[in-house]
This record gives C-alpha cells, sequence and structure tokens, in this order.
C-alpha cells in the first residue's frame, strides 16, 4: 500500500519570521534573492517562479504571460534541471501548452523539470504538470481537477461558468426524459431556449482538448511512455462525478494515488521552509504593491500591474 502522509502530523510553524516578511513594507526582489540562492543549492535545479493572486479577476494563464515567462527560461548550464514553482487559478489551456512547450526547449533529457506547488495550481496549472517530470507538494499543496468549463447563458441574461461535462449530461437527461414521457417538462423552456447548438459542440471539444493534452503530454515523462496510465489519469482529472467542484482539492496523497509523479515534502523539512517563505514574501509584494502577478528567477522580477490601476 503506498505511504500516506501522517494527517496527525501538526505542522510546527513559528510566526516570528512572517512578521518579519509584515514589517517590509518595501519587499522587492533583493528581499527573495537569497531564498532563490538557497533553494538552487540545495536543488541544484534553475528556480523560476510564477505567481498570481488567486482571486484577482486577470490572475489566469493567459497571451500575456508569454514574454515575461520567455525572460525566465535561459541557460541552464551548471544546473541538473528547471523548477518552475507556480501559484495560478488556471485559465487559457493553449497558453499553458505554450509554457510547455517552452519549458522542453530548455530542458530535454536527462535534466529535470518539477512543478513546486506551494499553494494552488488548479484547472490549467494541474495541467502543467502533465509536461513536467515531477510535482513537489507541501501539506498546503493543492492540484485540481482539469474539467474545462465554458460561459453559458442562464436566464435573465447573465452568464455564468458551468462545467462543460455537465452541460452535456444536462442536455442529454433532458433528451431522455422527452424521449421517455413524449412531453417537455416546461421549467426546461427558458433553459433550451439558450441552450445554442453550437454551445454543445464547443462543449465536446473543449472536453476533448484537455483529454488530448494529457494523453499526449503525460507518456512523454511523467508515465515514462505508459500511454494506459496517463489515459488514466486523465479519465479520473475529467471526472466531474468524482469532483464536484472545480475548485476541489487534490493534496499531495490524493494526487500519488491518482497516478502523478509526487514529492511529498514534510513542514519541518529545510527546502520547504525555503519555498514556503519565498512564497510568502512574493505573495506579499503582490498584495503591498497592487500588483496581480509575479515573475521571477535569480536575475529576472517582472511584476504586473492591471492597466489604469
Amino acid at each position: 500500500m503506498q505511504d500516506r502522509v501522517n494527517q496527525s502530523k501538526q505542522p510546527a510553524l513559528n510566526d516570528a519570521p512572517f512578521q518579519r516578511i509584515l514589517n517590509e513594507m518595501s519587499a522587492s526582489h533583493q528581499t527573495r534573492v537569497p531564498l532563490i540562492q538557497q533553494i538552487e543549492e540545495r536543488t541544484r535545479h534553475k528556480f523560476i517562479a510564477y505567481i498570481a493572486l488567486l482571486q484577482h479577476p486577470n490572475a489566469g494563464i493567459n497571451y500575456d504571460d508569454i514574454q515575461p515567462f520567455s525572460a525566465l527560461l535561459g541557460s541552464l548550464d551548471g544546473y541538473m534541471g528547471l523548477d518552475l514553482l507556480i501559484n495560478s487559478p488556471g485559465g487559457n489551456t493553449d497558453i499553458a501548452e505554450k509554457i510547455i512547450y517552452m519549458v522542453r526547449q530548455f530542458v530535454a533529457p536527462p535534466l529535470q523539470f518539477r512543478l513546486i506547488v506551494a499553494n494552488a495550481a488548479k484547472s490549467a496549472a494541474t495541467m502543467l504538470a502533465f509536461g513536467a517530470d515531477r510535482i513537489l507538494m507541501g501539506y498546503c499543496s493543492e492540484l485540481g481537477p482539469i474539467d474545462p468549463q465554458v460561459t453559458f447563458p442562464a436566464p435573465g441574461g447573465q452568464y455564468q461558468f458551468f462545467p462543460a461535462q455537465s452541460v452535456l449530461d444536462g442536455f442529454d437527461a433532458i433528451y431522455e426524459e422527452v424521449q421517455k414521457t413524449g412531453n417537455i417538462n416546461q421549467a426546461y423552456v427558458p433553459l433550451l431556449a439558450t441552450l445554442n447548438p453550437t454551445l454543445l459542440d464547443v462543449c465536446k471539444k473543449a472536453i476533448d482538448r484537455v483529454r488530448a493534452f494529457g494523453e499526449s503530454w503525460l507518456p512523454r515523462y511523467m508515465c515514462g511512455n505508459d500511454q494506459q496510465k496517463a489515459n488514466r489519469i486523465v479519465n479520473r482529472l475529467l471526472d466531474v462525478s468524482r469532483y464536484l467542484s472545480h475548485g476541489q482539492i487534490i493534496d499531495a496523497n490524493e494526487a500519488k494515488d491518482i497516478g502523478l509523479s509526487v514529492d511529498y515534502l514534510e513542514p519541518d523539512d529545510p527546502l520547504w521552509k525555503l519555498i514556503w517563505e519565498y512564497y510568502c514574501r512574493a505573495e506579499l509584494f503582490l498584495r503591498t504593491t497592487q500588483q496581480f502577478k509575479l515573475f521571477e528567477s535569480l536575475t529576472v522580477s517582472i511584476a504586473i500591474r492591471q492597466s489604469g490601476g
């Protein structure tokens, strides 16, 4: 049986370092450089970070990320691989795949590409792991389901995000009821009036796109040419009957059970402490400077502020 994280062990957290962080109101790249240096010394990997404030309306992975992300990539001479610390609510699947393409231009075997999740890598950010060799997680790290979300016109003229599979399942349920009874429940009429057949096609293609993404990338690295294992992982992460919320937490234990290659760091592990402090400092920097994305390495620091902000 696969080893489980000791759930009864309580993290021994010391508030003093984080109080010092809070007192550094002029936080800058230079306050984080020593942490990056220490992380790289321990891992012998080049360290880069892409951190977004999860609740910001523009936090998602998108086309504007390409240029700042490219600035982080460069020579890996002297390194054994690349570590990407990601904090993201998800976003554009195509851009997530482009980031993998970009990384893999610099990191080919035997060099290793690891995805570090300090806090959250959801949806399309979880899919970045499909192009990695391993995932590094701690006690508060979370991945998420990868079922695509679509914008759906709701009654009243408003728009909401719904899982693409749920839209298809809902339509199938209505269709089966009509086939069985020969009548349509009048409660469905307003909904069906907004249901453009094109939307159903969009839903199906969105699911197919995500499935193809995972089934293509996972066997190349993380699954070691095991296509069946890759298919099982994708099916599990797409399963809306298992994951009833798109934001549902997938912790290190469950990620391992799914089949992903996860290295778990205990709360008192020296490397985890460095990663967590770096993440806390980076997020505080964004909040105190009213910016919402940070792209950073030992030599590069690019923070993004919303236009007009």
